[in-house]
């Protein structure tokens, strides 16, 4: 199979400067994690310069009056540095620039996120996580009679495939034939054989990208073309849903509107599916829920998965045992570390202990008190 374009994505788990920059905190303090909406319609793809110096400009005071002089200057050199290498042709709906003294590290996000910025002794890794949780790689197969396509898909963005085994329409398939067959009796059944040759020949090709990629499949395709190649496809389990309509002529931007639908469904799909497991994993009492029963788990280190509502956050103190966590009477003056927000922190502890981290939509987890916590014993 000819080549398929891909974009170089971060892969939370797998980068290794992420993980160091949560494993080895306290030899990087202060950490600044920067958050920045970014809009790909702005002239030359540019940064909205003036509210980017205003943002910094705070950034930069709060720093100054937090730490030392010496860690600061470290940590401005390299926000300078990385915001003036963003790559601006290649924005999409949000940045994530962490540094530290001692790393340093851009990170363009495929979703809308709030502008904030965060000084802390780890860095803010909540988005990062969002973003792995709840991106979705697929591919879109066009079914046209002259020109049939396969697009990859990475959330919104789709990049058209270069694959030289795909036919270039039903012409290739009418040549095939003697020159007698021209005088075929019924011009109708010579044009229903010719689409089913077609579209065999584009599930065969279908086939070879699913083999290498391994992803799910959204079929567009007129009514007719549909539905022959329900009939013959062999791809059939990694299809998850046929749009009708002719989209070859379309932009990406207009094909992704129309296939939208069926990726949130896939989504809500994914997300009843962990709630599934975090029934299973109650009924074989592996599951804990609540911040303070997940905050003594993760603390020892059970976290397997972590799942959590997308925008649930908990101010907390940790008692004098820190597998405590004391959630009433923040305001009394105790000398307990007070946490912004316990969420952020078990997420970090669950990383620690190499375990996962699903998002959910809110509202999702109503019954588990907004988080929940599949143990690994």
């Amino acid at each position: 199979m000819a080549g398929f374009f891909f974009d170089k994505r971060i892969n939370f788990y797998k980068n290794p400067m992420i993980e160091e920059a949560l494993i080895e905190t306290e030899q990087m303090t202060p950490c600044v994690s920067l958050i920045i909406s970014t809009d790909k319609s702005y002239p030359h793809y540019k940064l909205d310069e003036a509210r980017m110096k205003s943002l910094l400009k705070k950034l930069e005071k709060d720093l100054v009056d937090q730490f030392p002089e010496k860690e600061v200057q470290e940590v401005q050199k390299k926000l300078h540095k990385l915001i003036s290498e963003v790559d601006h042709k290649h924005l999409s709906k949000a940045l994530a620039i962490y540094a530290s003294p001692t790393i340093e590290k851009i990170v363009y996000l495929p979703f809308s996120a709030e502008e904030r910025y965060i000084i802390d002794s780890s860095f803010e890794v909540r988005d990062l996580l969002y973003s792995a949780s709840n991106s979705v790689d697929y591919l879109v197969l066009l079914i046209d009679n002259h020109n049939p396509e396969i697009y990859y898909g990475y959330n919104s963005v789709l990049v058209k495939s270069n694959i030289s085994d795909m036919p270039d329409g039903i012409e290739d398939m009418k040549r095939d034939y003697p020159t007698r067959v021209a005088n075929f009796t019924d011009i109708d059944d010579f044009n229903e054989i010719n689409l089913d040759k077609l579209l065999r020949k584009i599930d065969y090709t279908l086939s070879d990208s699913i083999y290498d990629l391994e992803v799910p499949v959204i079929v567009c395709g007129v009514k007719r073309a549909i539905g022959h190649f329900k009939k013959i496809t062999k791809n059939a389990e990694h299809i998850i849903d046929y749009v009708e309509g002719n989209y070859n002529h379309n932009s990406t931007e207009e094909i992704y509107k129309a296939i939208e639908g069926s990726l949130l469904e896939k989504r809500e799909t994914d997300q009843q599916e962990i709630l599934d497991d975090l029934e299973e994993a109650m009924s074989n009492k592996r599951c804990v829920f609540g911040i303070a029963n997940v905050w003594t788990a993760a603390q020892e280190r059970k976290g397997g998965l972590l799942v959590v509502e997308k925008d649930y956050a908990c101010k907390a103190k940790i008692g004098s045992d820190k597998y405590d966590l004391i959630l009433d009477d923040l305001d009394i003056d105790e000398p307990y570390v007070t946490l912004k927000d316990a969420v952020d922190d078990i997420i970090e502890l669950v990383v620690k202990s190499r375990g996962d981290i699903v998002f959910v939509n809110n509202g999702k987890l109503e019954e588990f008190n907004k988080i929940a916590l599949i143990t690994y014993y």
